[in-house]
């Protein structure tokens, strides 16, 4: 039994608490322990991530395309080696999220298309690499609670409601490729407890 599930969606709609409490349901059971692997990205790719740390806005397109080389970096040298030891791996949030966050610093260049086929491009190169197709869980809940959610974090509302719509968008046409190319995508109601939201996964996967 070999799968790779990445979790995605929105900042603040939970998807770190989320696999936190996946992580303890499933590793709960001894045995587990050598079945399944849980990363956090970035802060587990294991070269680039503290160069990348240490880099400003100055050239966001830049930073872009390292955040890109840390994704590549992990999925090279930890994910591909724990598939091939026939584990499941759990990402906290990949390449999308990422696209996202450091979309919005970029898209006043007008680069819209050209970024657009960059993560297209690695999509397509990733998944020759792990020869594997994953199992894609889109955390998702209503603007006002995410917003709520949000609040919560000095500074963050005001930046998500700027770029709603933009992240929206990026998501939708990022999430239409990946069904393009094959990926098994399936939505979680983030708005549920995440009790509800575990009950919700373990529908759609079964693991046992």
């Amino acid at each position: 039994m070999r799968d790779l599930i990445i979790i995605e969606g929105p900042d603040c709609v939970g998807k770190t608490t989320f696999l936190i409490a996946l992580e303890k349901e499933l590793l709960k059971t001894p045995k587990n322990k050598n079945i399944f692997t849980f990363y956090r990205e970035p802060k587990d790719s294991p070269s680039i991530h503290n160069s990348l740390m240490s880099f400003t806005n100055e050239n966001s397109y830049r930073d872009f395309l390292l955040v890109f080389a840390a994704r590549f970096d992990l999925w090279l040298e930890k994910v591909k080696g724990d598939l091939k030891e026939n584990k499941t791996v759990f990402l906290d949030r990949s390449i999308i999220s990422t696209f996202v966050y450091q979309y919005f610093s970029i898209a006043k260049n007008n680069r819209d298309e050209e970024i657009l086929n960059i993560i297209h491009i690695l999509y397509e190169n990733l998944l020759k690499t792990i020869q594997i197709s994953p199992k894609y869980f889109v955390l998702d809940a209503p603007k006002n609670i995410i917003c709520e959610r949000m609040a919560n974090r000095k500074g963050e509302k005001d930046r998500f409601e700027q770029n709603l719509k933009k992240s929206i968008k990026v998501y939708r046409e990022t999430t239409k490729y990946l069904n393009e190319l094959g990926w098994n995508i399936k939505k979680l109601d983030a708005s549920k407890t995440t009790q509800e939201i575990l009950s919700e996964f373990f529908i759609f996967y079964k693991y046992k």
